[in-house]
């Protein structure tokens, strides 16, 4: 068995309804992380494109980017997550991190998918 790490990516509009749409996944293992955007979510009439816009690009930096060793954690340790969900506080916020565990012959990017599929929302309201 191998463990995953996975945080929603939520788009909440409205901070005091609270009503969010999730709008990404984070996935993290051992050794990697990435996340994938909802193409279809900027199409929703609730999100606002240039927020949208602005957050795949904080998280573009945040995930993808070189990192800051004496600003964030070890981007392969769960504390990543805590350093992310600190800096999301308005509009789009993660939820609390959860692990999968999954048979070992199953790779990153079939994980990712699947709870991509499971999870996010793509279709337009």
């Amino acid at each position: 068995m191998q463990e995953f790490r996975y945080s929603l990516i939520r788009y909440i509009p409205d901070v005091v309804r609270m009503e969010a749409t999730n709008i990404g996944i984070i996935l993290q293992d051992k050794s990697r992380l990435e996340f994938q955007w909802s193409r279809n979510a900027a199409k929703c009439s609730s999100i606002e494109t240039d927020v949208f816009q602005a957050w795949i690009r904080f998280f573009e930096e945040e995930i993808r980017g070189e990192a800051v060793l004496l600003l964030q954690p070890s981007k392969s340790s769960p504390k990543f997550f805590d350093h992310l969900s600190v800096l999301c506080q308005q509009t789009v916020r993660l939820s609390p991190a959860l692990i999968l565990q999954v048979n070992a012959e199953e790779n990153f990017e079939n994980v990712l998918g699947r709870l991509f599929d499971q999870l996010v929302s793509t279709e337009p309201n």
